[in-house]
């Protein structure tokens, strides 16, 4: 549970500075924590930089407009989080 926990705050800290809607200066602090959690849930401590962006992709594309959120468009967010995992590896 320590490892979801851990991933789970990499991924809100990460979410919550992409801002994909640009809500304001900042998001609300709570605006994507659904989304995070369930992002979160599909993600490993060793995930892979195009399994953190498909994912990313697919929990947003649920969430809101898919035409927003390809691999692609999701892809500097998802180098954030491989980014932040790795970081707390060390």
């Amino acid at each position: 549970m320590e490892t979801h926990h851990h991933i789970y705050q990499v991924v809100k800290r990460e979410v919550d500075k992409w801002n994909p809607y640009g809500l304001l200066p900042e998001a609300p602090c709570d605006e994507f924590d659904e989304e995070s959690r369930v992002l979160a849930g599909k993600l490993k401590p060793n995930s892979s930089l195009e399994e953190i962006a498909k994912a990313v992709s697919a929990v947003f594309s649920a969430s809101f407009e898919p035409q927003s959120f390809t691999v692609d468009n999701c892809m500097d967010v998802a180098r954030r989080i491989k980014e932040g995992l790795n970081c707390d590896k060390e």
